[in-house]
C-alpha cells in the first residue's frame, strides 16, 4: 500500500457549505471565552477565540477496497477552514491568517513481493493472475 497526500491552501469559498456524501466525516470546534474577556497569547499576539472546520466527503461507512488481487487505487479529500477571532494588543510580530485547506490522499494498493537476503528489494506491483502463475510455477519446478 502506497499514500500520497498534496495539500493546497484553497478560497475560503471552497469549503463546502454542506460536507457532500452519504454519510460524510464532519466536525468543528469553537474555543472562545463566554465573556470575551480571556485571551490567548500565540506568537506574541492575542486572540480571543479560534475556528476549526473538518470535511471529509464520502461515506465513511463504505469499504473502499474490493476483495481481489487486482491493484486498486482510491482518491479521498479532506478539508479544513481555521479562522482567528481578532488580533487584539497589536505587537510587532507578523499576522497569523485565516486560512483553508483542500487535502487529496491517493492511495494504491496491491500485492508484491518482499524482498529476499539476495535481492533486498521490494518486488513491482503483480497483476492480477499473479497467484495463479506462481502456484503453477511452484508445482512445475517441484515435479
Amino acid at each position: 500500500m502506497n499514500t500520497s497526500v498534496l495539500c493546497n491552501f484553497v478560497e475560503r469559498s471552497e469549503y463546502p457549505a454542506i460536507c457532500a456524501g452519504s454519510a460524510p466525516w464532519s466536525t468543528s470546534i469553537s474555543l472562545r471565552s463566554a465573556d470575551d474577556n480571556m485571551y490567548t497569547l500565540y506568537a506574541q499576539r492575542y486572540f480571543n477565540g479560534l475556528e476549526l472546520k473538518v470535511c471529509v466527503p464520502g461515506d465513511r461507512f463504505m469499504y473502499p477496497w474490493s476483495v481481489d488481487t487486482t491493484t486498486q487505487t482510491i482518491e479521498e479529500e479532506l478539508y479544513f477552514d481555521i479562522s482567528l477571532n481578532g488580533s487584539y494588543f497589536k505587537t510587532d510580530s507578523p499576522y497569523l491568517q485565516n486560512y483553508t485547506q483542500r487535502c487529496t490522499a491517493n492511495t494504491t494498493a496491491g500485492y508484491f513481493n518482499f524482498p529476499t537476503y539476495s535481492n533486498n528489494n521490494l518486488g513491482p506491483l503483480l497483476p492480477a493472475d499473479a497467484f495463479v502463475y506462481v502456484a503453477t510455477t511452484s508445482q512445475a519446478t517441484h515435479q
